[in-house]
């Protein structure tokens, strides 16, 4: 296909694959953990206080900043769903203008696309994660390198995915790579020297940004501090080998990437094609994607996310390679191994078909009062909405619950916000004090209303003994009430 120039059929195929993403982003309706999280950050910053100052979580300042941004036109908790089925909509797009280029077939595509969506609706296990927002700016990326030829404008994108997820600095290098020497196809050396400035400086400009903030705020040496927690509670929480975790893994999207590895290396040692490259960065791509998915904590899902756009490309390219394979009517080796790769996928697809079928109703009911307002239905919510009265205050070491800060329009005495992870992630003195430091805070600016969850991040941080002193001195207990199985228990002040 020649230039950037879409043909009617092409948009025909886009209406359908982003309205096909939308289905497949119906998901279950309460607010997740993490998603509880941001949205509560969103809220915070609202209402004045300063990322990474006045409110503090463990991850950078993208998601936060998309959650600001939404939570601002769209002031509702229930703005977790509209991102989500937005992110979807917008993978859906780019990934399919992504696949136009690179073979325009549109029966390929399609049958390429709908199980990509389906993975996607299995991996997503967060309304709108970290992962999906990152993997939405991956795919700008390369949107903005193969339709507008910018690779300035790609790095600026590549940047954002990056301070949405770190881990995503390693699944996109093999393409930043790619670009910088593709700049010197078509350039002379004085324009390739600004081109490739103009990149490095695109990409930079971002992080230089958000160094500067952290910088002006002084939270720099604390930010370095978080990043070495979490890497530290990543490793506590594995339970394998990096080898176990691929080949033995429970979680789909981890056992894609081994078998699609052993593809495309196949394809590059048995089957090379001629003068081709785009081979060589997705497999160079999917390993890198491999080496991220193991610096995260490998038990969730949603982690995968990261890896999906190299995921789908090469699924592509399997079935683009087996199609032409038994076109032909000599049989062959070639003709057979891609067709048994693609046998164990299919086979694998129609495994994550009967239990998507199985664990939830096949009528879509995303539509209905029920799945936008199920948060309603939560125990805590209910007996709080009449009660709590605007600057009462309120703090929830349980993290699930952080949703009810903006839907309470209540905020949190502590600028810290989730803290257990960077907290009880590394134990140590500094650690030690940083807890301290955070019991100070409650006990200095003492809320209305606390709520205990039967977690084991509240049971730490509630079982300090001089935390549960002041507890039962300036508190009594009020209620009990359950909320997705765990015991909640509402103390309010004295």
């Amino acid at each position: 296909m020649e230039g950037r120039t879409l043909r009617r059929e092409h948009y025909y195929l886009l209406v359908f694959i982003v309205l096909l993403a939308c289905l497949a982003a119906y998901r279950a309706s309460h607010i997740t953990l993490d998603c509880s999280i941001f949205l509560s950050m969103a809220h915070h910053m609202q209402q004045g206080r300063l990322l990474y100052t006045g409110i503090w979580d463990n991850k950078p300042p993208l998601t936060y900043l998309l959650y600001f941004l939404a939570y601002s036109l769209f002031p509702d908790v229930r703005v977790v769903h509209l991102l989500r089925f937005m992110a979807f909509g917008f993978t859906g797009l780019t990934l399919t203008l992504v696949l136009i280029r690179r073979k325009d077939d549109i029966k390929t595509i399609v049958l390429t696309m709908v199980p990509a969506l389906l993975l996607l609706h299995c991996l997503n296990e967060q309304n709108c994660s970290a992962d999906l927002l990152g993997l939405c700016c991956f795919l700008a990326f390369w949107v903005a390198a193969i339709y507008f030829r910018s690779w300035a404008v790609a790095s600026f994108f590549a940047a954002l995915a990056v301070l949405c997820k770190e881990p995503f600095c390693l699944v996109i290098l093999p393409w930043l790579i790619q670009g910088f020497w593709a700049l010197s196809e078509s350039v002379d050396s004085e324009q390739l020297k600004r081109r490739r400035l103009g990149m490095f400086f695109a990409f930079l400009l971002p992080n230089l940004i958000f160094l500067a903030y952290l910088l002006a705020t002084g939270t720099f040496n604390d930010y370095l501090y978080t990043l070495a927690v979490n890497f530290a509670y990543s490793q506590r929480k594995t339970s394998q080998s990096i080898v176990g975790f691929f080949l033995f893994s429970s979680t789909t999207g981890q056992r894609l990437i081994l078998p699609l590895l052993i593809f495309m290396l196949y394809q590059l040692v048995i089957a090379w094609p001629e003068g081709k490259t785009e081979d060589g960065v997705l497999l160079f791509g999917l390993v890198m994607s491999a080496i991220a998915l193991s610096l995260a904590k490998r038990d969730y899902l949603n982690y995968s996310v990261m890896a999906f756009g190299p995921i789908v490309l090469a699924l592509h390219k399997l079935l683009c390679t087996t199609l032409e394979e038994l076109t032909k009517k000599e049989w062959k080796v070639r003709k057979v191994v891609p067709t048994l790769f693609l046998a164990y996928f299919a086979s694998l697809w129609i495994l994550l078909g009967i239990m998507v079928y199985q664990q939830q109703s096949v009528a879509v009911d995303f539509l209905g009062w029920d799945y936008w307002n199920s948060y309603r239905k939560n125990a805590m919510f209910q007996y709080l909405e009449t009660r709590v009265r605007q600057g009462d205050g309120l703090w929830l070491p349980y993290g699930g619950l952080y949703w009810l800060y903006p839907a309470l329009n209540q905020l949190s005495p502590t600028a810290m916000h989730f803290y257990f992870t960077s907290v009880h992630g590394r134990p140590n003195e500094s650690s030690r004090k940083k807890l301290l430091h955070y019991y100070a805070e409650v006990r200095s600016n003492p809320p209305k209303y606390i709520i205990d969850g039967g977690t084991d991040e509240t049971a730490i941080l509630l079982a300090e003994p001089v935390m549960r002193s002041w507890l039962l001195k300036n508190y009594k207990k009020v209620v009990k009430k359950k909320s997705n199985g765990d015991q909640l228990v509402l103390w309010q002040h004295l």
